[in-house]
């Protein structure tokens, strides 16, 4: 492939990728409604000494959040809502239904954007014109090494479920370290760094993933239940990253090297995490 046909190449993925994104108003419209969901749940905890925490999770966190394909353009934001208290002191039931509770008194509130609430089997998600927000019931596991590992609600499961979406944040972002550092270097002979927002200045492995993400909702079209979750598109793109070239070249590589990340242990693939 010729120099020129590879650039050509990468201004187009480029071109493609952005178009999947949020736009900056979208993103703070975003941050607005979740920041006025965690004030919220605040309020509905406020006499509780087992108080909690909101954050967000998923792509939103990563920088790899696309339009959905199959909600006509809807965009999907996830939150975790930790209460801060041992298992042994809730059930999943008790926590689920408290959770739905204060959403549900954050919805008769009357907030901008009129959500409304539906219940899933591990989350509550609020409906807003354009976009949803599912948000997750958690507590904090007391028996992991690390302080932000969380145990999660599941209504077709009876034993509480693991998680660690801080965690995971943190490595994806560790991966692609180097290259954000160096585009934030780039860019800061341009403009002032401090005015520069790092969720504006996208690695090529964020852009591969939004990609891969974009291929897998058009290629499950008519088979949505089979469809990859994108936690393992994300986490194989994660470990066969490399780093160095133009989008084009780092998307070409990613996927190449993907397939050696999956293994098999006898009787189903099995990807790491």
């Amino acid at each position: 492939m010729t120099r020129f046909s590879s650039q050509a190449l990468n201004e187009l993925l480029g071109t493609g990728i952005s178009s999947l994104d949020i736009t900056p108003a979208e993103r703070g419209l975003s941050v607005a409604r979740y920041t006025d969901v965690a004030r919220s749940l605040g309020v509905h905890w406020a006499t509780d000494p087992s108080d909690g925490l909101v954050y967000p999770q998923g792509s939103m966190r990563l920088g790899t959040i696309i339009r959905n394909y199959h909600r006509n353009d809807e965009i999907d934001i996830d939150l975790v809502a930790r209460r801060d208290q041992p298992k042994q002191s809730i059930s999943q039931i008790d926590l689920k239904e408290d959770t739905g509770l204060g959403l549900e008194k954050f919805v008769l509130s009357e907030p901008e954007g009129s959500p409304t609430l539906n219940e899933g089997k591990r989350c509550w998600t609020l409906h807003y014109d354009g976009f949803h927000l599912d948000v997750l019931p958690a507590l904090p596991n007391l028996n992991a090494v690390s302080d932000t590992a969380i145990i999660i609600t599941d209504t077709e499961l009876a034993r509480w479920q693991f998680s660690n979406p801080i965690a995971y944040a943190n490595w994806f972002h560790e991966v692609m370290a180097k290259e954000l550092d160096d585009k934030l270097v780039v860019l800061a002979k341009r403009m002032d760094i401090e005015r520069v927002p790092t969720w504006q200045v996208k690695t090529t492995l964020q852009q591969a993933v939004q990609a891969l993400k974009r291929h897998r909702d058009i290629y499950f079209t008519d088979a949505l239940e089979q469809r990859p979750a994108s936690i393992i598109i994300t986490t194989l793109a994660a470990h066969a990253y490399r780093g160095g070239g133009d989008l084009y070249e780092v998307l070409d590589d990613i996927t190449d090297r993907m397939p050696n990340y999956v293994s098999h242990n006898g009787h189903r693939f099995v990807v790491m995490n």
